[in-house]
This record gives structure tokens, sequence and C-alpha cells, in this order.
């Protein structure tokens, strides 16, 4: 441990490294009210920052969601993407059948 003087009450305090010239040396409890303090500008300003990147994140996300679609419409589009998908699977299974017919066969 090191003896320094602390820069901003002035009292003597122990630290565990060694103080380089030009540089303010803390006590504990100086260094801990300085921290807080700037921890607190922070936050502030990150709060700021993140409202505002929010309300342009909602602009982009106007534009990006299309109008909504009524109700029918879209059961009507899954009704038939279903039933797309039930068709291609039942014409796959066909060709499964035929194959099979035409292997045996030979």
């Amino acid at each position: 441990m090191f003896k320094a003087v602390c820069d901003e009450c002035g009292n003597e305090c122990n630290l565990p490294f060694q103080p380089k010239n030009g540089k303010p040396v803390y006590c504990s409890k100086c260094f801990e009210s300085k921290d807080n303090k700037r921890g607190n500008k922070n936050t502030e300003s990150y709060k700021e920052q993140f409202e505002k990147l929010n309300s342009k994140l909602d602009k982009i996300l106007k534009f990006l969601i299309p109008v909504s679609i009524p109700k029918i419409v879209q059961e009507q589009k899954i009704i038939k993407v279903t039933k797309d998908l039930k068709d291609t699977k039942i014409k796959k299974e066909k060709k499964k059948v035929e194959k099979k017919k035409t292997a045996s066969k030979k």
C-alpha cells in the first residue's frame, strides 16, 4: 500500500498502487462520490438516447409493417396456402405410388 493525499478533500489515504505525478488521487469516499455523479449523468443521457432511438425505430416500423389486411382476406390466403400444400403432398404421394408400380412391373 502507498500513502497519498486526496486531491479532493486533502485527507491522507492508502492506495493499492503508486500514484503518478500529474494524475489526481482520491480517497475511497471522494472516489465513490465522483463515480456516482458520473454514473447519474450517464444514465440520464442513455435514457435520452434510448428514447430518441425508440422513436426512430417506431417510424421505421410504420413503413415496414403493411396496412392491416381485412380478416376475411387473411383467412382466404391461409386456406389457399394450406390447400396448395395438401395438393402438392397428394401429387407427391401419387408419384411415389406410380414409381413403385412401375418398379414392381419390371
